[in-house]
């Protein structure tokens, strides 16, 4: 998996004013929870980055037990991000995840 992260810029949907810096550094929970302020399970997810997110994958880890967190919706919503981040289609994060072994 080659390390390509660049920044992207969020905007809040219904609050034009406001913007998120995501990117590698991004701390996965400070994100979701910003951008999923009704998902509860969100403020469960642990105090990683997006960079640990790609370093786990990269690595065939669990991303659940890298976030802490055991839902399919968040997952795949980091993984959009991710993908973003990277500037890659959402199918090759899933496609790396693919290949944890468990």
């Amino acid at each position: 998996m080659k390390n390509q992260f660049y920044t992207l810029k969020v905007i809040r949907p219904n609050v034009s004013t406001e913007w998120f810096d995501l990117n590698e550094n991004t701390k996965v929970k400070s994100w979701y929870t910003w951008k999923y302020p009704t998902d509860d399970y969100g403020h469960e997810i642990s105090d990683v980055t997006f960079y640990d997110i790609f370093k786990a994958l990269d690595n065939y880890k669990c991303v659940y037990a890298t976030l802490d967190v055991d839902d399919s919706i968040i997952r795949e919503r980091v993984f959009q991000a991710l993908a973003d981040i990277m500037k890659v289609d959402y199918d090759y994060i899933y496609e790396q995840w693919l290949k944890v072994k468990y």
